[in-house]
């Protein structure tokens, strides 16, 4: 999942693609709940994408994220999708082309 070793969620940012895991539907937040669900068929997931409960068959697939920094300097997500850190002032591109497939859930 993407927490560190201590459990706390890493920070950073993710571009999760909108479509659930299980059978392409479109996923929701549920504010009282805390979590994304799937309205078709019940699946869950953290905020952070990763699965916590239904059909699904893996967390949430998200999409490469490049972060080009005012003085060139480009940083991009992991090849494991892992939040991407940046300062603030980066202009952000979305890789839609680039998806980066969820964890098989355990």
């Amino acid at each position: 999942d993407r927490t560190g070793l201590d459990g706390e969620l890493r920070k950073g940012i993710l571009a999760l693609y909108k479509v659930c895991t299980h059978l392409g539907c479109l996923y929701e937040w549920v504010p009282m709940t805390n979590r994304f669900e799937c309205p078709c068929h019940g699946s869950k997931f953290a905020l952070t994408g990763d699965y916590l409960a239904g059909p699904a068959p893996r967390s949430l697939d998200s999409f490469v994220i490049q972060a080009l920094s005012p003085d060139g300097t480009i940083t991009e997500t992991d090849p494991a999708g892992n939040p991407l850190v940046i300062n603030g002032d980066e202009t952000l591109v979305i890789d839609t082309g680039q998806r980066i497939l969820g964890e098989p859930r355990a």
